[in-house]
């Protein structure tokens, strides 16, 4: 048997586990204490977890096809300021030098509350060998072992970088060029990513040349690969390139293992842990990835769109002002264990204590048996398992009530209410923290949460899920092996490039290269050349053009979904709002409802039509408000259909024709086009994505207001 192997290092524990590399199916798991402060740093975890995963399910090294690892280590350092020293050297244009001076200078880079981050900047008016190791020399001599290479226009003319690059290395220093970050205009922020960049590396390097060690000293020859902020996956080897791409890592692992395991197409994801819970948006059939914003500055870097909550599984009671709230200490941070999974028989003589850590505005309820002075936390956990909402075999179970049950009925007689009223306020306050979050993506991304997945992962969903559901009425479910799956989704990721370039009005050859640039750098990144697919996005009003390549060393088998979708919802909405059409092809149930709209009491009330597409399986690949038309085609019929119905469904104005919002849906994916204006970037980006797909396969083409 060969197997894949996925590691996820974070804050308390490092988890490693066995896939099977066929079926995807998990084997085994291993959780181990991280190692912060060990000498080989947190490697030394990632040994330890592996060492224990393959003698508990004797795993040899020569079965080891495939090693991913997600880690938190860039967003802890980017957060907490821990950055090495960097300086910037920039190079002049002829033109205008003082502006490219100006762009990639800054008096200081605010990272997090009272974290200032200094880079100091030497800058030539035009790039020169002798003045660069002139100033590398400077640059040594203050122990700075960063460096970012900056000029004007690099992204197409890279040689000053390059150069500067070339004078850094044979110093033996560290180097970021502003054109390896991104292939996007805006020298700033380039610079400044390129900086958050430089800052990271040398801990990151260090650290990845010590998992490398580590894996061979287990004797596993595989390529070590690291878990990207975009869900993809990349070479260690790429650390020492760009390490800035490894931020959220943790929560993208999370995201690739739900993915793989639920089939999820349209609906939120919330990781749950001990202290957080990171929400993502999944919409037809997309994870919601925008460019990562680090203190005060936005960068280059593609990253999750994640509202993380401070509320989760181990999250404490605040019972301040005789209100109950939860969160956001945790019993974790706070160094208490949890009371419910404690079974103590001197639990009888217990006391309820406040307690307040350092930086805390409120205190929290812990526990106190008396007999022994010991304090334990009264978790969200605690509670869930004391109100049923957590079964036998889940990974949040505790057998133990008594001490529970004596610790509830004491913070029922503090409040004065009964304990379901205690469940119920518990419930509200989590829902208070998560509703918000999933409203705010919900609005950006143009989704309705009571047609969506809510899907659980991480060890404190099965306590935290069942009270939001309880508050909320959303229905839920929990994601197979939530408990691991953050390093199953780095076990089960895809090499994943985006390269993005600034373009108007691209010529069919323009958008080749570009996904020829894509192709290879996903090829580079690890990727299989024959498991590689590349998908052509644009925003034109920007001058935006983005290729996505994805790909595997082998192509991922299907697994069997885990949710069902909401055809029965989209069906009791069409007995309250008349239902106007519905469709079912081979591959496809096509929904059309009709609604009634009237946005204030004084305006007239009007009827907007709704597409839903679900696969044959009942999947929710596509909802779209405003829709105007539709129609099945296969994808050989796709163009000449489409050029019809636009047709039909022209408008004019004083730029011309305005395009309708297009998604055209084929098997289980969305293509939206949705961004393009004119019909000739249209036709040029739908024959770049038609590109190898089945002409005889069904599609369905949706057009939108």
């Amino acid at each position: 048997m060969k197997y894949r192997i996925g590691i996820d290092v974070g804050g308390t524990f490092t988890d490693a586990v066995a896939i099977d590399a066929e079926t995807f199916e998990l084997i085994g798991y291993a959780k181990v204490f991280t190692t912060h402060s060990g000498e080989g740093g947190v490697a030394d975890g990632i040994k330890n977890a592996l060492n224990e995963l393959m003698s508990e399910y004797g795993i040899e090294p020569d079965e080891i096809s495939f090693v991913a690892h997600g880690t938190t280590q860039a967003t802890n350092a980017l957060l907490e300021g821990d950055l090495s020293p960097v300086a910037v050297i920039s190079a002049g244009d002829k033109s205008f030098p003082w502006l490219v001076k100006r762009e990639t200078s800054f008096k200081k880079l605010t990272l997090a509350a009272g974290r200032v981050f200094s880079v100091p900047n030497y800058f030539m008016k035009a790039f020169s060998d002798a003045e660069a190791v002139k100033i590398v020399g400077e640059i040594k001599e203050k122990d700075i072992k960063s460096v970012v290479a900056a000029s004007a226009y690099s992204v197409d003319f890279p040689k000053a970088e390059n150069g500067i690059k070339r004078c850094c290395a044979a110093e033996g220093l560290f180097c970021t060029a502003t054109h390896e970050m991104s292939s996007l205009y805006g020298l700033r922020t380039r610079t400044q990513t390129a900086i958050l960049n430089a800052g990271i590396m040398p801990k990151m390097v260090e650290t990845s040349e010590l998992m490398t060690e580590s894996l061979k000293n287990a004797g596993i020859r595989q390529k070590l690969m690291v878990m990207r902020s975009d869900g993809g996956i990349m070479d260690v080897a790429e650390i020492a390139r760009r390490p800035i791409q490894t931020m959220l890592s943790g929560p993208a692992a999370g995201i690739a293992g739900a993915l793989i395991y639920s089939d999820i197409h349209e609906g939120f994801f919330l990781e749950t842990g001990g202290t957080s819970t990171d929400i993502s948006a999944i919409h037809n059939s997309s994870v919601a990835i925008k460019w990562a914003r680090i203190g005060d500055f936005k960068t280059y870097t593609n990253a999750l769109d994640v509202r993380t909550v401070g509320v989760a599984g181990g999250s404490l009671f605040s019972l301040d002002g005789g209100e109950l709230s939860v969160g956001p200490r945790s019993s974790h941070i706070a160094g208490l264990p949890y009371l419910c999974y404690e079974n103590d028989l001197g639990f009888e003589d217990l006391e309820l204590e406040n307690v307040r850590t350092k930086g805390d505005t409120r205190s929290y309820v812990a526990v106190r048996n008396k007999s022994t002075g010991k304090l334990y936390g009264f978790t969200v956990t605690c509670l869930a398992n004391l109100a049923g909402f957590i079964n036998a075999g889940d990974f949040a179970y505790s057998p133990y009530r008594r001490h529970t049950e004596k610790a509830a009925k004491l913070i029922c007689a503090r409040l004065g209410i009964t304990f379901e009223r205690l469940v119920e306020k518990c419930a509200a306050s989590i829902a208070a923290e998560i509703l918000p979050a999933l409203s705010d993506l919900a609005e950006e991304y143009g989704m309705e949460i009571k047609f969506s997945s809510i899907i659980g992962g991480g060890g404190g969903c099965y306590a935290l899920l069942p009270f939001l559901s309880a508050s909320s009425g959303l229905k839920h479910s929990i994601c197979k092996n939530a408990e691991v799956i953050s390093p199953i989704g780095a076990a089960v990721a895809m090499v994943r490039e985006s390269v993005e370039r600034n373009m108007i009005s691209p010529s069919s050859r323009q958008i080749e290269e570009l996904r020829n640039e894509a192709f290879a750098a996903a090829a580079a990144s690890g990727a299989s050349p024959d498991s590689i697919s590349v998908q052509i996005s644009a925003n034109p009003l920007k001058g935006i053009y983005t290729a996505t390549a994805s790909g595997s060393n082998r192509r991922r088998p299907i697994v069997k979904k885990a949710v069902s979708g909401s055809v029965d919802e989209v069906l009791a909405l069409g007995k309250d709002d008349r239902k106007a059409e519905c469709a079912e092809t081979g591959s496809f149930k096509l929904f059309v409802v009709e609604r009634r709209i009237k946005k204030s009491r004084f305006s007239f009330t009007r009827r907007e039509r709704e597409m839903f597409v679900f696969t044959a399986s009942d999947d929710l690949v596509l909802h779209q408000t405003g829709l105007r038309a539709y129609a099945s085609a296969s994808v050989s019929q796709i163009p000449a259909k489409l050029a019809r119905m636009l047709d039909s469904n022209a408008s004019f104005g004083d730029a011309g024709e305005k395009l309708p919002d297009i998604n055209i849906v084929i098997g289980g994916r969305n293509y939206d086009f949705s961004a393009l204006r004119t019909r000739a970037d249209l036709f040029t980006l739908l024959e770049e994505n038609l590109k190898g797909a089945e002409g005889s396969e069904e599609a369905v083409i949706v057009l939108s207001s």
